[in-house]
């Protein structure tokens, strides 16, 4: 039984009575002081996305400033591997923590990263939703046709609703797509 919604700094003391009705028996009492804080009511991945550079991507979360959070460690998981956790640790200072991760290499591997928030015992409170990164390949066949592949887009709390394709033709981007193609939950391809 877990009881919710204490107030911090109340006192509180529980007893178990075990009953057939007729007979009872009764624990011990077990008295505390309620002195651990609410924990977040949200730590959120928004997004991870691959900066032009092609050797970094940007990770920004959005999170409660509840008084029991005390820092925030970010964890990042490559190719669909173990979640590591990435060196620097993030104070709480606002609802929104960004943070760039170089260099990874993003034409080999996706990579997945969630946020902790941490408590002053440096326990796990919260496990934000994961975001994966899109790895893009190309090839090019005889005719001049270019084939593109993707995995998708990956976030625990929510779908895509589609992918927008942009080119560059010698090295001047187009300013909208050139493409449209719906989520399909299993990747994307476009020739």
């Amino acid at each position: 039984y877990a009881d919710t919604g204490l107030a911090f700094g109340n006192s509180y003391c529980y007893f178990i009575r075990a009953s057939n009705g007729a007979k009872t028996s009764t624990s011990n009492k077990q008295c505390f002081i309620a002195n651990v804080l609410q924990p977040p009511a949200f730590t959120y991945n928004r997004y991870a996305t691959v900066l032009p550079d092609n050797k970094s991507i940007t990770i920004t979360a959005h999170v409660d400033t509840t008084p029991g959070v005390y820092y925030y460690l970010l964890q990042r998981a490559t190719g669909g591997g173990s979640f590591i956790t990435l060196p620097p640790f993030f104070p709480k200072t606002g609802n929104a923590i960004t943070y760039t991760d170089s260099p990874v290499s993003v034409t080999a591997n996706t990579y997945s990263y969630r946020w902790q928030a941490m408590d002053s015992c440096a326990h796990v409170i919260m496990n934000s939703n994961s975001g994966t990164t899109m790895l893009l390949t190309a090839s090019i066949a005889a005719n001049l046709d270019v084939t593109l592949s993707w995995n998708d887009y990956s976030d625990s709390l929510g779908n895509t609703d589609h992918y927008d394709i942009y080119r560059a033709v010698d090295g001047i981007w187009e300013t909208t797509p050139f493409a449209t193609l719906p989520f399909t939950g299993s990747g994307g391809t476009y020739t």
